[in-house]
């Protein structure tokens, strides 16, 4: 088959390419870097011939134009699974509708439960043998892909290729639309600054580590800190098994302390769903054979998690009570984050 044939048959405009979308259709965007920002502007300038266009996205760090030139919602009511701080900063601006459910969950409720009309998603140029990948998104996005009725890939040259693992690419011959275009750098999280508590945490939770520990550290300060002093210690081989793929595990890496050797499921390889962070996590993970992506509704799973022993997790949260009982996503009535980790 001449896939390049088919591609170039498939190629369009951004412009052209979101006539498909109709009033009152359900719209998905890809996640984190996978957000469509050339589709997405070529969309806004559609405002007002649109209405009830229901817009569902997360984790993205950069200008929803969509969201922005519509502060009335009257063309376009955005939705996200999982607020970054750019859609907690929508939500907060009553911009933003967040959509409460276990992350896992999120290619089941697709699957079995869910409308998409238009699907737009990045992913890399293609492949010789007809194929896109999916990223740092591939968590999720083929998923939402494979409910869509028009599936339209926007090719992001900049994106790291994704090894995986199942679900991380998609084939030319299930894509309805192809938009190239120039792409800026890649959005990048700002390099997080370690408070002195942050540290002495750290400091506290690296004695109850072992050798040979498969690790899953959330995002944000206290988890970058222990990265960095697992990277400094006289620990090794450690495995990775988390839903999200960040700076601290790049610090394991160049230290030599993430090898997998003693993980019980999966061995030789770490695990994730996704990956964000700076510069140094999407060079790390680009075409990186240790680093596989699988889907979160298989990463997030007990009964996955379980096979791997010495298995240690360790996350952020906002406010414990008296009770024991944790807050990791909101503080009061203010979204801050979503149900994953």
């Amino acid at each position: 088959m001449d896939y390049f044939a088919e591609y170039k048959s498939k190629l369009t405009t951004a412009e052209e390419a979101v006539k498909v979308v109709k009033s009152g259709d359900w719209v998905d965007y890809g996640t984190n870097i996978g957000f469509p920002k050339l589709l997405d502007a070529a969309l806004a300038k559609r405002r007002d011939e649109l209405t009830d266009v229901k817009i569902r996205g997360n984790l993205i760090f950069e200008p929803i134009q969509a969201v922005e030139c519509d502060p009335e919602r009257k063309h376009f009511i955005y939705n996200s699974w999982h607020c970054s701080g750019y859609e907690r900063s929508l939500c907060d601006r009553g911009l933003c509708n967040f959509i409460p459910m276990v992350f896992r969950n999120l290619a089941p409720y697709y699957r079995h439960f869910l409308t998409v009309n238009v699907a737009m998603v990045c992913a890399t140029p293609m492949d010789k043998h007809g194929f896109f990948n999916l990223s740092c998104g591939s968590g999720i996005a083929k998923a939402i892909l494979d409910k869509a009725d028009v599936v339209i890939i926007e090719v992001n040259e900049r994106l790291p290729k994704a090894s995986g693992g199942y679900s991380q690419c998609i084939s030319v011959t299930d894509v309805d639309m192809i938009v190239e275009g120039e792409h800026g750098e890649l959005p990048v999280l700002p390099e997080t600054v370690i408070t002195p508590e942050e540290t002495r945490i750290a400091e506290l939770i690296l004695d109850l580590i072992p050798n040979g520990a498969t690790l899953q550290l959330g995002i944000g300060g206290m988890p970058n800190a222990l990265g960095k002093l697992i990277a400094q210690s006289d620990l090794k081989d450690f495995g990775m098994h988390t839903e999200l793929c960040s700076d601290a595990y790049v610090d394991l890496a160049e230290a030599g302390k993430l090898t997998n050797k003693k993980k019980t499921y999966l061995q030789d390889v770490g695990v994730t769903g996704m990956a964000f962070g700076t510069k140094r996590t999407y060079e790390y993970v680009d075409e990186n054979p240790c680093v596989t992506f699988m889907p979160l509704e298989f990463v997030n799973a007990a009964e996955i998690i379980a096979r791997n022993d010495n298995m240690i997790s360790i996350n952020n949260c906002i406010a414990v009570d008296l009770f024991g009982q944790v807050t990791a996503e909101s503080a009061g009535t203010r979204q801050i984050s979503g149900t994953g980790g």
